[in-house]
């Protein structure tokens, strides 16, 4: 997923499908921010998504 850049993302059991399907969501998202003349959201790579949602589910438990 690119919690960035758009929710959800996609899912499968073959890695090179789910992630050749990831890259075609993203170049379409950024497309779509390119006609719309709107800036790309702020990076967010290099923040521990996964654990951070964990830590807050397991919090209010």
């Amino acid at each position: 997923s690119c919690p960035g850049l758009f929710y959800g993302g996609c899912h499968g059991n073959d890695e090179r499908v789910v992630f050749a399907e990831l890259c075609q969501i993203v170049e379409e998202t950024v497309q779509l921010y390119e006609e719309q003349n709107r800036p790309l959201p702020p990076v967010t790579s290099g923040y521990d998504w996964a654990n951070a949602i964990t830590s807050r589910s397991q919090a209010t438990q």
